[in-house]
């Protein structure tokens, strides 16, 4: 995959993730074994980027 083909990637997640709350695009753009490398209070993979895209649109 290409550098332009990742950018597109992250910002359609961006976009329809945290921006639009939409789930399901965060579940088909990441991949199976996505790994989070932050200390967030989450649970691991996508289920926790899913707590945390909730928790952060419900916060702001």
């Amino acid at each position: 995959m290409s550098t332009e083909e990742n950018k597109a990637i992250v910002r359609q997640f961006i976009e329809f993730g945290p921006l639009k709350g939409n789930l399901n695009a965060v579940d088909e753009l990441l991949s199976p074994d996505f790994f989070m490398h932050t200390p967030l209070p989450a649970s691991p993979g996508i289920k926790g980027i899913h707590e945390v895209i909730i928790t952060c649109r419900a916060t702001f």
